[in-house]
């Protein structure tokens, strides 16, 4: 009996320890009144108390004055797993302004200014206690163990802290997908071989109608006939003027399928076709690299379909991305190469005109474009010279590479950008190179990001429940990386130059899904801020991936990231958002920021959700649309996600709430893209972006209430 008793007792024991506590990496109750922390700054301001403890007996108090002001910092913390983490504290906010803040240090430092957060929050001074659980990615740059600090920050305040908790971060649970659901997944058919040329014109007829040639091909008895050459420029989906003749007395539906070169992405989709009569569409077609392709088109009806080879030209245009080498040498002609090893500064080339995810753009292929555009790098001796050494350097060089290269367009040397609490600003060598004559000598102003922060924050929960506020993690990214100040500045100095952003991919976090998200933001907003073009370094000859988006990455996200973003923003004109609304603005320190475009006949938007909870919002059009493109870079999840309405029709919701609105949901950790096709296109054709109106809850009939054929009222 007694040993049943205790059998017991020690199970009862064992549940009472909570999952997260039983597998934690850091327990602090501070049972030992703080003999395992270190406090930073005033003694005064960083105590162990028993007043009223939230969990056992003893708890922190954080004050802080004008005079005052510190943190604890814990003992190194062991053993931490290579994933995110989860942060749990129970935390109580007497009194004042100051924020309650978590930092990460590899040692403790000497002034409590030296520590920077990485999260902070402000809570309602209500003094209840309250369970804070942050998932969070920590820095991960040194080989030494971390410390956790915890402390006050933006003025004056009293705050206790009880129940410190470092666990294994567990992702959240599969989310309803939202209102945009019920739009069909992307499908296109698989990228044509490299270097694909037809060998006659497959299934269709040429003929000759005036000075052009048409090809014509018959499919479950509709005849179709498109033009067999075709000029586009880099990015824009340009329609293909298309004829379908139905003699018939019967309506068809014809689905079309456009084959293109590998990186390209043209959904499949089906156009009713109208009997006794000519239809009149355009098959939008997108080429991202310049040069002359072959891309085959295939129409299909009534179990029937025929293929024709249309010649496509695909010239240039800005933004655009590109591909960075920087050492070339063994694959230049040899005069060439001779010539430009003999300047005082190194050579890179920033083959912009590539643009499709990389797979086939070889070390080889960005050198095939070596006198589109050239780019200056520095020495390292020279990473520190004056403005003026350095305008000397780019003036000798740019002699010679236009003798090298003729008609090379240079790109200066790459310059950093400095974060501020405002937003991005130029260094002291770039302000002084621009003072010293910089701008008249290139053709490219080319800018290197400042690093970006090495730990980042996935969620907040508040008693258990998402936090819907503005996150403060993303609102300081928004704020400190913001390019709004940036190209004032240039045209107050009379450097009259487009941006670009050249260096991308380099590692921060150490979690590469994060290190694109965060990346692909600051091109979204740089493009937005007169960026003509972002590269990122050329891959080896064998890394190659597939070219159906929704597949299993085989390639870093970034580059995942980067083939998505160009196929939305290459060719783009941002736009200046006409109205914002209070929570959804093209600014920061809003819970959801977007930033908006047009290109041609395309409206573009994306979107980012700066809070932990997911945002519903609506999309309120001027226009008609067309066609709709929904592309998402996720976090959790498949990282690459696309939709497509080949035929756009506005959802039963928006017709009943009488608006012209496409309804999405924006998770957490999450960039939405919607590009429309729309009907006379112009300037203001987003209305505005604004909270999706709620959803009436379906009443149900009281037992008094009869309804006919057992139907219940709406």
């Amino acid at each position: 009996m007694r040993e049943t008793t205790l059998v017991y007792l020690l199970i009862l024991l064992l549940l009472s320890v909570t999952p997260a506590t039983a597998g934690a990496l850091l327990h602090g109750d501070f049972e030992d009144e703080g003999k395992s922390w270190t406090i930073v700054g005033d003694p005064q301001a960083v105590q162990f108390t028993t007043e009223r403890p939230a969990q056992g007996r003893i708890s922190l108090r954080l004050q802080a004055t004008e005079s005052t002001a510190g943190w604890a910092v814990s003992a190194p913390l062991q053993d931490l797993p290579a994933g995110p983490l989860q942060l749990s504290m129970q935390a109580c906010h007497i009194s004042g302004a100051a924020e309650l803040a978590v930092a990460f240090v590899y040692e403790p430092p000497a002034q409590p200014q030296a520590i920077n957060p990485l999260w902070h929050i402000r809570l309602p001074a209500d003094g209840k206690w309250h369970r804070l659980q942050i998932g969070l990615v920590v820095p991960r740059t040194q080989d030494s163990p971390l410390h956790l600090a915890v402390g006050l920050i933006g003025g004056q305040g009293l705050w206790e802290v009880d129940d410190l908790e470092i666990a294994e971060y567990l992702p959240p649970s599969q989310t309803s997908p939202g209102p945009s659901a019920d739009i069909p997944a992307a499908t296109a058919p698989m990228a044509l071989p490299p270097g694909w040329e037809p060998e006659d014109d497959l299934d269709a007829i040429r003929r000759r109608v005036g000075s052009d040639e048409e090809l014509l091909v018959n499919v479950s008895g509709l005849r179709i006939s498109i033009i067999a050459d075709a000029i586009v420029e880099r990015g824009i989906r340009q329609g293909l003027l298309t004829y379908v003749v139905n003699r018939g007395d019967v309506p068809k539906q014809l689905t079309v399928s456009i084959h293109g070169p590998p990186g390209t992405f043209m959904p499949d989709y089906t156009v009713p076709i109208a009997p006794r009569g000519t239809t009149r569409f355009f098959p939008l077609v997108q080429m991202l690299r310049t040069g002359d392709w072959w891309v085959k088109i295939t129409f299909s009806s009534g179990g029937q379909s025929a293929s024709m080879p249309i010649r496509v030209q695909c010239r240039p245009t800005y933004p655009a991305f590109g591909l960075t080498m920087k050492d070339p040498w063994q694959l230049l002609p040899e005069p060439v190469s001779q010539s430009l090893r003999r300047l005082p500064v190194q050579f890179y080339h920033i083959p912009v005109a590539s643009g499709e995810d990389g797979s086939l753009a070889t070390i080889a292929e960005v050198i095939s474009q070596l006198d589109a555009e050239v780019g200056l790098q520095l020495p390292q001796s020279d990473a520190n010279a004056s403005g003026g050494e350095l305008v000397a350097q780019v003036q000798q060089s740019a002699a010679q590479i236009s003798e090298a290269l003729p008609g090379a367009d240079l790109i200066s040397p790459p310059f950093s950008l400095t974060a501020t609490p405002t937003g991005l600003a130029a260094s002291p060598q770039l302000a002084d190179a621009l003072t010293a004559g910089l701008a008249p000598l290139v053709d490219s102003l080319a800018v290197r990001l400042p690093p970006l922060p090495g730990g980042a924050i996935l969620a907040e929960h508040v008693d258990g429940r998402p936090r819907p506020e503005l996150n403060a993690y993303w609102a300081d990214i928004d704020r400190q990386f913001d390019f709004a100040s940036l190209p004032t500045y240039l045209d107050d100095t009379g450097a009259y130059l487009p941006l670009i952003l050249t260096e991308l991919g380099k590692p921060a976090t150490g979690d590469a899904r994060l290190d694109a998200l965060l990346t692909s933001r600051l091109i979204i907003k740089a493009f937005a801020q007169r960026a003509t073009a972002a590269t990122i370094l050329a891959r080896p000859d064998d890394y190659t991936t597939s070219s159906n988006p929704t597949a299993e990455p085989s390639v870093p996200p970034l580059y995942l990231a980067v083939a998505e973003l160009s196929r939305e923003l290459c060719g783009a004109v941002p736009l200046a958002c006409l109205a914002d609304t209070p929570g959804f603005s093209s600014r920061q320190d809003c819970p959801v920021v977007y930033r908006v475009f047009r290109r041609e006949d395309e409206g573009i938007v994306f979107m980012w959700n700066n809070t932990s909870a997911p945002l519903d919002v609506a999309v309120l059009l001027h226009c008609m649309p067309r066609q709709l493109h929904l592309v998402r870079l996720s976090y959790w999840g498949d990282f690459v996600t696309r939709q497509f309405q080949g035929l756009f029709a506005f959802s039963e919701e928006a017709e009943r709430n009488k608006q012209s609105a496409v309804y999405v949901r924006i998770s957490p950790l999450q960039i939405v893209g919607l590009t429309f096709n729309l009907r006379g296109i112009h300037s203001g054709w987003l209305r505005k972006i604004a909270p999706r109106p709620p959803v009436p809850e379906r009443r149900r009939p009281t037992p008094q209430e009869h309804f006919p054929w057992g139907l219940d009222r709406p």
